[in-house]
Order: C-alpha cells, then sequence, then structure tokens
C-alpha cells in the first residue's frame, strides 16, 4: 500500500506563481497525494486558478478563509488533512519530480516524526544558493542543534501526521512569518529528524521576503519560541543554557540587520554591539551600520548568506 500525503498550500494573494507550483505538485512521481488548499482570504484570482485544476479532476480541495495570518492557515490545513504523511509547500515555491517518492522511504524508521531535503534559493531564473553545498545538516535528535542554528527550509519538510496529533499544540496562530520554525523546533524535540541528500525542491526569494516587517519579525519570534520552549521544556533553562545564549546572540545580529534596513543606524548599533566582537560577521555589520543606509543592499546579501 502507497500511503497517502497530505499536502498542504496555505496562500494569500499567490497568482503570481501559483501555477507553477501547482504544476511541480501534479508533477510528482508519487501519485497517491491529495491537496489540500487554504486560501487565507486572497482577493486575486487564486480561487480561480484553483477552481480551475479541481474542475479538471485533481484532487484538491479547497477551504476559504478571511485572513487570520500564515499560523492560522497552516493550523487549518493540518487539521484538514486526512493523510499519513503531510507535505508543505508555498504558493511561490517548487518541487522536483522525486520529491515525495524519495522521502516517504525513511519513514520506515518509527522514531522519525519529520523527513527533509536539500533545496536551492532562487530569485528569478537564477540560482542563489545550494541551502546544504558545503555542510550537510545533523539527523537523529537534532533539538539542540535546530535551537541554535534552524537551518530547514519549510517546502521540503514531510512529517507524520499522527507525530503533529500527538504534540498537545500544532501550529501556532501567533507566529506570522516563522509557524515552521516553532513547530519543527518541538517536533525535534520529542521525535528524530531525518535528511534525504539530494536537491528536492526549490525555494523562491521574494521582494516580500526582504521587506522591513518582515525581517523584524523573524527576531521576534524566535523570542516567542524561546518564552514557549521555557513553559513547555522541563528544566529548559538549565539544560540548554548555551545554546540558549547562542540563540539569543543571533536574535540581536538579526534586529541589527533589520533595523539597519529601516533606516535607523544608532538603534542598529545598539542592538549589535554587546555582540560585535563575538564573530567577524558581527563586526562586519557593525561597521557597516556606519555607511549609508543604501548599503542595505548588501545586507540583504549577508542575510541569505549567514542569517537564513
Amino acid at each position: 500500500m502507497r500511503p497517502l500525503v497530505s499536502v498542504n498550500i496555505s496562500c494569500y494573494n499567490g497568482e503570481k506563481y501559483l501555477e507553477e507550483t501547482l504544476q511541480s505538485v501534479f508533477g510528482q512521481t508519487y501519485d497517491n497525494w491529495e491537496l489540500i488548499f487554504v486560501d487565507d482570504g486572497s482577493t486575486d484570482s487564486t480561487r480561480q486558478i484553483v477552481h480551475r485544476h479541481i474542475a479538471e479532476g485533481w484532487p484538491i480541495r479547497y477551504h476559504y478563509q478571511e485572513n487570520a495570518g500564515l499560523g492560522a492557515a497552516r493550523k487549518k490545513a493540518a487539521e484538514l488533512s486526512t493523510g499519513k504523511f503531510i507535505a508543505f509547500v508555498d504558493a511561490d515555491d517548487l518541487w522536483l519530480p522525486q520529491k515525495l517518492e524519495k522521502q516517504i522511504p525513511l519513514f520506515e524508521d518509527e522514531r522519525v516524526g519529520l523527513v527533509h531535503c536539500d533545496t536551492l534559493f532562487f530569485k528569478g531564473h537564477s540560482d542563489v544558493r545550494q541551502l546544504f553545498n558545503r555542510k550537510k545538516p545533523p539527523q537523529g535528535r537534532i533539538f539542540r542543534e535546530l535551537l541554535v542554528d534552524y537551518h530547514v527550509s519549510f517546502e521540503t519538510v514531510m512529517i507524520r501526521a499522527e507525530s503533529l496529533r500527538a504534540m498537545p499544540e500544532g501550529f501556532d496562530p501567533r507566529f506570522y512569518k516563522s509557524p515552521d520554525m516553532d513547530l519543527i523546533v518541538r517536533l525535534a524535540y520529542l521525535y528524530h529528524v531525518a535528511f534525504v541528500d539530494q536537491v528536492l525542491a526549490k525555494w523562491r526569494i521574494s521582494e516580500k521576503s526582504m521587506t522591513h516587517t518582515s525581517l523584524a519579525a523573524f527576531p521576534r519570534e524566535k523570542e516567542l519560541l524561546l518564552e514557549k520552549l521555557q513553559q513547555w521544556v522541563p528544566n529548559f533553562t538549565v539544560d540548554y543554557a548555551r545554546e540558549i545564549e547562542l540563540l539569543r546572540e543571533k536574535i540581536a545580529y538579526q534586529k541589527g540587520i533589520a533595523t539597519f534596513m529601516e533606516g535607523k543606524a544608532a538603534s542598529a548599533r545598539k542592538y549589535l554591539r554587546s555582540i560585535k566582537w563575538r564573530r567577524k560577521k558581527h563586526v562586519l555589520a557593525y561597521l557597516m551600520t556606519f555607511f549609508p543606509s543604501s548599503w542595505a543592499s548588501v545586507f540583504e546579501v549577508m542575510y541569505w548568506r549567514f542569517v537564513r
């Protein structure tokens, strides 16, 4: 028996790239899947695009809701999923044809709750970076590693549905930009994580990814994650003191970059001053705050190379 995979797409005004994303799902070599599509209040032609493919006979379940944010949309899609496994792709990202086929066998290990793979970050028609080109990610019980260096790109993820349902909370609607980080870090505390060492997906760097609001949201949500884990993981602040310290260092770095890109150089230096001598990239970021804000484009490169 080939187990059913519930493919989750949560979308808000995704008409620009949606057709390309859907075709990458339709082109999977593994054909036992259902597509759960949550339209989070789109006002463009998203509904028409999806319903055209429903009329063609593709196994799509469409759900419309008033705009509630990414975390709420992901939560709803997971609730509507009936498959043994759940895989995720956003409405501007892509899968390569063997993505599902290559991941499912790794769940034969009952300890595994999540499988991910390598991916390409791309912009327009150009590939910017292969995520794990130089260093392969750890596998197994990697909660500590993910806490310090969250490295899982969500379009690569497949999870065991029962692992999600066994948790006291699934997707948290309070996470506007990174509900995936919150969920996956908590999954990694309970289950093993496995990795397919192949590029099987592509993550699109869009204009929306680099807005000031978006960049500022990531460190705020990391702070929210720390607050949650302090309540959820026994003896968290003692057993994971070193990891917490390193994550707070990263939060300060991200806040510095986001604040500088808002044109607030003095405030950016305030965040970076406490960590500026810890790493070379921190020194470079601190020094760059003395340059004109037009150098923000250089910070964008630093973001994708060192932070994302």
